[in-house]
């Protein structure tokens, strides 16, 4: 393994802050803010890897991407919301 390479254990060892910072939001932040964020590393992953792999797995990536940023806003809406069976305020 040459100096630029980040073994698998490093990498874990890397997200785990990450992680610790996300478990520290409010549930109704987390996933959404989860998501986000591997939103934005697969689409950083397909632009890195754009000069080097098929344009169809690169697509793939980007797809890939975009579903989990539509999944965040799906998320989010979820959560503003009031439960079922919530009282409302009447105006």
């Amino acid at each position: 393994m040459d100096s630029q390479e980040i073994d698998a254990s490093s990498a874990d060892a890397g997200a785990d802050p990450l992680i610790e910072q996300l478990k520290a939001l409010p549930h109704s932040e987390r996933t959404r803010q989860a998501l986000r964020i591997a939103a934005r590393l697969v689409e950083f992953s397909a632009f890195e890897l754009a000069g080097t792999h098929t344009a169809t797995y690169v697509a793939d990536l980007i797809n890939c991407a975009a579903k989990l940023d539509r999944s965040s806003a799906e998320v989010f809406e979820i959560f503003r919301e009031p439960p079922v069976g919530a009282l409302r305020r009447v105006q």
